[in-house]
């Protein structure tokens, strides 16, 4: 005979109860949801805990319990005396989801889960984690705050897997079950058993939980469409070949919310710089400028296929006028001629950025070492500060590779850099006659016309996945920056500190002081 079948006998529970249909026992209560107020029968927002019992507690929404405690005085589940100041706040966890978990174990809670809450702290574990971090080891401390608390009296518990099963309150607390159901009148069937009309608080809680549900299915569809509009703005974001490793992340430690997906990592600032000066080097051209000096012409190439970071630097600088009347500071013969700084001091100047950036080295490119007469090349304090000062060689210097970055060399006014070097120096390799930058002019400038064939080629870079498309964005702020710079370092003047500051006790020989102290 089926485990599930009616018997043919009458057993002694049916004839306690009173059944005589040889049917099998009903369920005789339908347990609670633990996420449901104990007073109004729906979910709570903002929970609270009575302890009603030794080590047992009910959950209340504050609202409901509140102004019922103040009217009544007593819990209104088993009629005990209750005030105000009883009640705990509860901190319930929730998970990427949404859903109520344990912040320990990261196991949603389900009815048959067994949840404690800690009445000093109001925060809300499995009772699995509580028994392997603070019972077994006998430490009264939070896992979550590490608060000390008073032992084990104090491990309320909130939810209980058995009293599921057994048909008690799912709260925890032995007694009358909150929802009975019906039992079946002996003869009648289901389909003729006359309706009953519920009461009028029944009705009210019904309504309750049919308005509580539709909020519920309002705020899951509005979550819905704001998660695809951000799904939407992602996708138009450019993205790396690399992911975000939150994937591996979430399988190796359990501190990470679970993902089965991966998804690409999104391209930062310095990642889309990198990409567009990528473009640029395989665009496999160089620009043209001239110095206007006091003491003839420096027609210069620059290498934007080598070091379009630097380049691009210079170029900016000398399109806006920030070159303009500057003069060189430092000659020393047989060396170079160091200048760029607007403050003639050797410690100012400013990158067309505002700030320093990389250096752009490649010691297996015999264009970018110090290997000749009439090279341009960054001058530094130290790796990776170049801003606005550049120098010219007047000899090979190899012991300034891969110290310095060569964006460039002289093709026109060689017959200038002998002038210049012939020019007699003073103290701190101060030229005695003034060698001054009348203008610089830009020539042909390939990232310029690389950033304007950009912009014409994809004028909506928002729906771009390309590294070139946000070229646009990112020359607008470094024209804005470059406006800033420039004025400010025109206008300020050598003042008598400075000078005093730069000077140094004299030594004996030939000292590049600019590219020895890093």
């Amino acid at each position: 005979m089926a485990k599930g079948a009616k018997k043919l006998h009458e057993r002694a529970t049916e004839r306690q109860r009173g059944d005589q249909d040889g049917g099998t026992q009903a369920s005789e209560a339908e347990g609670l949801p633990f996420d449901c107020c104990a007073l109004s029968l729906v979910p709570w927002t903002s929970p609270v805990m009575a302890v009603v019992q030794e080590g047992r507690g009910l959950v209340f929404e504050l609202s409901h319990i509140a102004v019922y405690v103040k009217k009544h005085g007593v819990d209104p589940v088993y009629h005990k005396p209750l005030a105000r100041e009883d009640l705990v706040t509860l901190h319930w966890s929730r998970n990427g989801e949404g859903k109520l978990h344990c912040p320990v174990t990261f196991k949603v809670f389900t009815q048959f889960s067994n949840i404690v809450a800690i009445r000093d702290t109001g925060n809300v574990f499995s009772r699995e984690a509580v028994e392997n971090l603070c019972i077994l080891p006998r430490v009264w401390r939070d896992p979550i705050t590490n608060e000390q608390f008073a032992g084990r009296e104090a491990i309320i518990t909130l939810h209980s897997a058995h009293s599921q099963s057994s048909g008690t309150p799912t709260t925890g607390v032995d007694g009358p079950p909150f929802v009975t159901s019906a039992k079946k009148v002996s003869g009648a069937s289901t389909e003729s058993a006359p309706s009953i009309r519920m009461s009028g608080i029944a009705e009210r809680i019904l309504q309750k939980a049919e308005a509580s549900a539709r909020r519920r299915a309002a705020a899951a569809s509005s979550a819905q469409t704001s998660s695809a509009n951000v799904s939407v703005a992602k996708s138009s974001e450019v993205q790396t070949s690399f992911t975000s490793g939150m994937c591996a992340a979430s399988l190796t430690s359990t501190a990470v919310t679970p993902q089965t997906s991966n998804a690409r990592q999104i391209a930062n600032a310095r990642e889309l710089e990198l990409r567009r000066y990528r473009a640029i080097r395989q665009l496999k051209k160089k620009a043209y400028a001239r110095l206007e000096t006091t003491h003839g012409d420096l027609n210069l190439e620059v290498y934007c296929n080598f070091t379009p970071q630097t380049a691009e630097n210079f170029l900016g600088l000398a399109e806006k006028g920030y070159y303009d009347g500057t003069s060189f500071h430092r000659l020393i013969p047989g060396f170079m001629v160091q200048g760029g700084d607007p403050t003639g001091t050797g410690r100012g100047g400013e990158s067309l950025w505002g700030e320093a950036f990389p250096d752009e080295l490649d010691p297996g490119n015999m264009h970018l070492k110090h290997s000749k007469r009439g090279l341009l090349s960054m001058a530094n304090s130290g790796p990776n500060t170049n801003r606005s000062q550049f120098f010219i060689t007047f000899a090979p210097k190899a012991h300034l590779d891969t110290k310095h970055t060569v964006f460039g060399r002289v093709v026109g006014g060689l017959e200038v850099l002998d002038k210049i070097e012939a020019i007699k120096t003073g103290k701190d390799d101060l030229p005695l006659e003034p060698i001054t930058i009348k203008r610089a002019l830009v020539f042909v400038n390939p990232i310029r016309e690389f950033d304007k064939a950009q912009a014409q080629e994809h004028p909506d870079s928002a729906t771009n996945e390309g590294a070139v498309e946000h070229v646009a964005e990112y020359a607008e702020v470094r024209q804005k920056d470059a406006d800033s710079v420039a004025p400010k370092a025109k206008k300020r003047r050598v003042r008598e500190e400075d000078v005093a500051a730069a000077r140094k006790p004299s030594r004996t020989g030939v000292v590049f002081k600019n590219f020895s102290d890093w």
